[in-house]
């Protein structure tokens, strides 16, 4: 008797402890289900939106890559399962687009950090030099070239396209976000009518990072397109009265910033020898 009892008893055991893994094996298979279903049903709401008003009316429209549509010349686009663009990287033809909006705005959003930088000067008891600029364009912005032709940008992200505002006594790169970053400068000299050099100075108590000897090739009489060279880093810029003579390429998307279109890398030796 004993030993039937016994017996039971440890087919009872067996029995619990399997229910129990089997239980928890089936928390888990629901718990993995569940994470499939919330990540198909969060695709399926980014897959199938709307692309929304930040893309104009001829991108929201079925397009094969790089077809002129409607004036518009598209370089990439990316569509959902109803051929809804979602990202397009193309060139923007229209003057009165947001795109040339934001490209031609030359408003100060941001002074903060040149108020900043005004007031450790004056603490510190620095007084800045001033120097005749003469005919030099006082603002810049970037230019890029792709496949051999020159545009202006407008990128997936506002902080990749940087302004620089030149005075008689600084040179200011404007970084979206963060304002004017200021560099005082010692002196201003034209080497010849296409080349510039603007010496740029340290005050240890400010927040001034001297960029040292910034130079400036004009490459482009009539748009004023220049090469400017700052320590090892070269890089394409246009006054503001040249920005019109470009088209603007434009990276737009509509739930989620992509990356940035690549740009041909620039000869500054063979432009500047022209």
């Amino acid at each position: 008797m004993q030993a039937a009892l016994n017996l039971m008893l440890f087919f009872a055991d067996i029995y619990i402890k399997a229910a129990s893994v089997l239980m928890k094996a089936f928390h888990y298979i629901a718990y993995i289900y569940l994470l499939t279903l919330a990540a198909c049903t969060s695709n399926s709401k980014k897959n199938n939106g709307s692309p929304g008003d930040s893309l104009p009316e001829s991108v929201n429209l079925r397009v094969d890559t790089s077809i002129m549509f409607k004036d518009t010349f598209f370089i990439n686009r990316a569509t959902d399962s109803k051929g809804r663009i979602l990202h397009a990287i193309y060139i923007d033809p229209n003057k009165n687009s947001r795109a040339h909006d934001w490209i031609f705005d030359w408003s100060d959003n941001d002074q903060s950090n040149l108020e900043n930088y005004l007031t450790q000067l004056k603490k510190g008891k620095y007084a800045l030099i001033h120097v005749a600029l003469g005919h030099f364009p006082a603002d810049w912005r970037p230019v890029y070239q792709y496949r051999g032709k020159y545009y202006l940008y407008d990128p997936a992200d506002g902080a990749n396209n940087n302004t620089i505002k030149v005075t008689d006594s600084l040179l200011m790169p404007y970084y979206f976000g963060d304002g004017y970053t200021p560099v005082a400068m010692q002196s201003f000299k034209r080497n010849s009518s296409k080349w510039v050099t603007i010496k740029t100075t340290h005050y240890p108590e400010t927040e001034d990072t001297a960029f040292g000897d910034v130079n400036v090739y004009n490459i482009d009489p009539k748009t004023g397109l220049s090469v400017w060279i700052i320590g090892d880093e070269a890089e394409l810029m246009v006054p503001r009265q040249g920005v019109n003579n470009y088209p603007v390429i434009v990276n737009r998307s509509a739930f989620q910033k992509y990356d940035e279109l690549d740009f041909d890398k620039i000869d500054a030796k063979k432009l500047i020898s022209k």
